[in-house]
């Protein structure tokens, strides 16, 4: 429906062993009425629904050093010429600050959707 596409109705029945089973037509129009609404309303912006969320944009990561911040206080608690692991690199500011220290970051950051695509790129993958 988003993309201009008709929609088309087939009867399909339904079967719970023998038996058959009849759905109420009213409620099920109702029901797809109510979720056409709410992916409309979540297009422009009006209601947020997760499962109505399309866009994967890249998460914003903001600067949180020179003032405290758990970024600060990591970078500040480390001492130099030491090996650090970083876990979810954002802007790679906080590595950038280590290796000022003269630390050697090791950085590993990706995200679910890069995970989901290249599931061999993790050693303990099967």
């Amino acid at each position: 429906m988003l993309k201009k596409l008709r929609i088309a109705e087939l009867p399909i029945p339904t079967f719970y062993g023998d038996e058959i089973c009849h759905v109420n037509g009213l409620k099920y129009a109702w029901d797809v009425f109510k979720a056409t609404m709410k992916a409309r309303l979540c297009g422009m912006h009006l209601f947020y629904d997760r499962k109505f969320d399309t866009e994967a944009g890249p998460l914003a990561h903001s600067d949180k050093l020179g003032f405290p911040s758990s970024q600060t206080f990591a970078v500040e608690s480390c001492l130099p010429s030491k090996n650090v692991l970083q876990l979810g690199i954002g802007h790679a500011n906080v590595a950038a600050a280590l290796e000022k220290k003269l630390c050697h970051v090791t950085a590993i950051d990706f995200g679910a959707n890069e995970a989901a695509k290249k599931p061999t790129a993790l050693p303990f993958a099967s």
